[in-house]
């Protein structure tokens, strides 16, 4: 009786076994990389530093809101969603809502969010802060001028500070002007709403996005399950795959006989190309 030659009995197990591991090497690197740095994302910070591709935020649907601005003599004072701007710089996050801006003396007086900021007019650099109770008599929504100088607009009152602004007296505007919105130059307001779109969206809920593949919206976490599948296939073929050789190796022990090899069909094909008898 003839015996078939085992080379010609190719095994579709190896090979399909390869193909699947392969197509699953690039979502298997992709979690590997995005769960290291996600398991050291304080160590990096990685929560407190934006992306910086705008077109990504807008990907997610963000929207910093609308943006306001004052013009004092030399700079622009921007807010948009809570941060202060100066002149397209991030100087404060969490402020608040700009009310007005305007230069006095060294300073540079911003009023966001009920409190007053003053910065230094050369550099830009946030002195002080103060707030209603801690060195304001009450939340400031407004400021402007009248001949007399500086005021402060607060509920229903306005406020005059001294040259410190450590002293405050009720005032009775004379013919006050208050400061108002304006736009700012096209190009400085796109800037601004650049970094702002940058800065909602940090590195660390990237990486979370794109450890769940949520990144691809609805088709992400089904994505992710035939992964998880593929790769549970893997591990329970290549399992099957070992007993069996090894059933066969202890058989052949047992027998004294040499185990058959499994040659898979890609390597048959090979051989029959050298011409492998």
């Amino acid at each position: 009786m003839k015996t078939a030659d085992p080379r010609r009995r190719p095994k579709r197990f190896p090979s399909w076994h390869r193909r699947v591991g392969a197509a699953l090497s690039i979502p298997l690197l992709l979690l590997a990389v995005t769960g290291l740095l996600l398991n050291h994302a304080d160590d990096l910070g990685l929560s407190r530093r934006g992306v910086p591709w705008p077109w990504l935020a807008n990907w997610y649907g963000m929207d910093p809101g609308p943006l306001r601005a004052f013009r004092t003599r030399t700079h622009w004072v921007m807010e948009i969603d809570g941060s202060l701007y100066l002149d397209g710089r991030p100087v404060a996050e969490e402020a608040g809502r700009l009310y007005g801006a305007l230069e006095e003396g060294p300073w540079l007086v911003a009023a966001a969010g009920g409190d007053l900021l003053l910065l230094e007019a050369d550099s830009g650099v946030l002195a002080e802060v103060l707030r209603p109770g801690d060195g304001l008599p009450e939340p400031a929504h407004g400021l402007g001028r009248d001949r007399r100088g500086v005021l402060v607009r607060g509920g229903d009152h306005a406020w005059r500070p001294d040259a410190d602004w450590l002293e405050w007296q009720p005032a009775t505007p004379d013919s006050a002007t208050w400061q108002t919105p304006q736009p700012p130059p096209p190009a400085l307001a796109a800037g601004v709403r650049r970094e702002a779109l940058a800065r909602m969206l940090n590195w660390e809920r990237l990486l979370l996005d794109l450890h769940s593949a949520r990144l691809l919206s609805r088709a992400g976490p089904w994505l992710t399950d035939l992964a998880g599948l593929g790769m549970a296939l893997l591990a329970a073929s290549g399992l099957w795959g070992w007993m069996r050789r090894h059933r066969a190796r202890r058989a052949a022990q047992a027998t004294g006989r040499t185990p058959r090899r499994i040659v898979p069909r890609d390597d048959v094909r090979g051989e029959d190309a050298r011409g492998v008898p």
